[in-house]
């Protein structure tokens, strides 16, 4: 009898634990974001409705991955490209609207009134608090709060002085030369020639940096450069298999 009653208390337990962490998670996945979606339609606010666990998420990555499997069009007009998720929505609900990354809304807001307020209001809207993932491998001042922001500010800050930028422009300037010469050379022997530019403004973009910031080359840092890369590829894809 008192082996089946202490088996007893401990089901007991356990059921009880487990449907207060249900509740938890029931409460967390399902009934906040509902309220959130109806505040936020009170509001003046579109957006599609919440779907459990994953939003928008499988939408937003099946866009964005048609999106960069065509090619771009000759066009200024670039937004359906490097933010399709957000213009598809954007073109759908209007210009105050929300995307459900997971069981959290993200605001679109294009007013200019609404966005100074918020930029002006700093203690009452905070930035987003990014995945940790995420963060970890592409954190930098655009994600920081509060004191981490005004350290990292007060510290990258005199790299951005004019002056700094004016005596930068040499070493730009023999990157962006070194390249056009590459380029020259591939059509030197036809006169024509296809060129995929992308790659080499990729290596364009390292070498400024590079040059303005460290002063070295790209080519001094290149394997460090397909480290970052291949470690922010992977962050990636296991940010969006974390959603779906």
């Amino acid at each position: 009898m008192e082996v089946l009653f202490v088996a007893s208390v401990a089901i007991s337990v356990v059921l009880a634990i487990t449907a207060h962490f249900a509740l938890r998670l029931y409460q967390k996945l399902w009934v906040r974001p509902k309220k959130m979606e109806e505040q936020l339609r009170k509001f003046g606010f579109k957006g599609n409705p919440y779907r459990f666990l994953h939003g928008d998420m499988k939408d937003y990555f099946a866009i964005a991955q048609a999106a960069i499997s065509k090619p771009i069009n000759f066009s200024h007009d670039i937004g359906a490209r490097v933010l399709p998720y957000e213009h598809h929505i954007v073109e759908k609900h209007g210009k105050n609207s929300f995307v459900w990354f997971g069981a959290k809304p993200r605001l679109n807001i294009m007013d200019p009134l609404l966005v100074k307020e918020i930029l002006v209001r700093q203690e009452e809207f905070h930035k987003v608090y990014p995945d940790p993932v995420a963060d970890f491998v592409a954190g930098g001042l655009s994600t920081a709060h509060s004191e981490t922001w005004l350290r990292h500010r007060k510290i990258i800050n005199p790299a951005f002085n004019v002056e700094k930028l004016k005596g930068a422009l040499p070493e730009l300037y023999l990157s962006c030369k070194e390249t056009i010469s590459k380029w020259k050379v591939l059509v030197s022997t036809t006169g024509t020639a296809d060129i995929d530019v992308w790659p080499s403004l990729e290596i364009l973009a390292h070498d400024m940096i590079s040059r303005a910031a460290f002063g070295s080359f790209y080519e001094e840092g290149r394997r460090i450069f397909q480290l970052h890369e291949m470690q922010a590829d992977l962050a990636f894809q296991f940010i969006a298999s974390s959603y779906i």
